[in-house]
């Protein structure tokens, strides 16, 4: 008795007679990502020293805030003026 061979009796796959391997179905290709366009000294950072500082222009080109206290975040500075705007809120309460 042959078991767990894979051989032609069951095809390795449980079907008997089969011994050819199917063709990989086709299927549709995801898209490659495409690499960012290259960071233009002055307009996306500046030097300042030995650090690298982005800029506005950067950060939205980016597209979210990576919350690590960026001096140019445009979101931090939208975010801080609507925690503004919620404290004047909360602050107008009912007495």
């Amino acid at each position: 008795m042959k078991e767990g061979r894979g051989d032609g009796e069951t095809g390795g796959r449980g079907e008997k007679g089969n011994t050819q391997a199917r063709p990989v179905s086709a299927s549709p290709r995801l898209p490659v990502p495409q690499s960012p366009p290259p960071l233009k000294e002055g307009e996306d950072f500046y030097r300042e020293g030995a650090f690298v500082v982005f800029t506005a222009r950067y950060h939205l080109r980016r597209g979210y805030c990576c919350e690590s206290g960026c001096r140019h975040c445009p979101y931090r500075a939208a975010a801080d003026d609507a925690a503004r705007d919620e404290e004047d809120f909360v602050g107008e309460g009912v007495e």
